[in-house]
């Protein structure tokens, strides 16, 4: 199984890598394949540019030593077009004809999945692995089990919940730390901070 982890990634941090780690330790996965978002639909207009934001990804995940485990695709940042998560799953389902595909996707997002394009042909295209996030109120309904999955109303196996004691740390905390020049050693990769500072990403210098 192929999961594709998509998000503005803006920027990278360590609660983003804690889940790849946790999910390829699972040994579930052949590989996980970030992609950063190029113009989401749903989400607020990523602060850095696509260049940057594919940049402090690629750094991110080399530092992870991973090899082939991890793979970062700019699909979404080089499109001319608005990013939807129905497209790039048609996309890498062309490249990955023979393979399960499941999406990584936060409980916050996951409970507004019926906002998204084409999202009834999207369940049937693919699984989602919703990773609960603290501080969240969970979309699972009473007695739901961690690592179980779920069926949709058609009868689709298509969502199961992964309770990896998801790091509470988020992008925006991340900018408001920048933007008063506080230290962000411990939320994200070190290469990382070091790239937005150097370039002045999100008022840090």
């Amino acid at each position: 199984m192929i999961a594709l982890f998509g998000g503005t990634f803006d920027p990278i941090h360590n609660g983003h890598l804690h889940v790849i780690k946790e999910l390829l330790g699972s040994k579930r996965f052949e590989k996980i394949i970030v992609i950063p978002s190029g113009d989401p639909q749903l989400r607020a207009v990523p602060i850095a540019s696509s260049k940057d934001r594919l940049a402090i990804v690629q750094l991110a995940i080399a530092d992870l030593k991973l090899g082939d485990l991890v793979e970062v695709s700019d699909y979404e940042i080089t499109k001319d077009e608005p990013s939807f998560a129905i497209d790039t799953v048609r996309y890498f389902k062309k490249i990955y004809p023979d393979q399960e595909l499941s999406w990584i996707i936060g409980s916050d997002a996951y409970s507004k999945i019926d906002q998204w394009r084409e999202s009834e042909a999207l369940r049937q295209l693919i699984s989602f692995i919703v990773i609960e996030r603290p501080a969240v109120e969970s979309s699972r309904g009473a007695g739901a089990g961690a690592t179980k999955d779920q069926e949709d109303d058609d009868g689709y196996d298509s969502y199961g919940y992964e309770d990896i004691d998801a790091l509470s740390i988020s992008a925006t905390d991340i900018r408001e730390k920048l933007s008063k020049h506080e230290s962000i050693a411990d939320l994200t990769a070190q290469s990382v901070e070091r790239y937005i500072i150097e370039r002045n990403l999100y008022g840090s210098a």
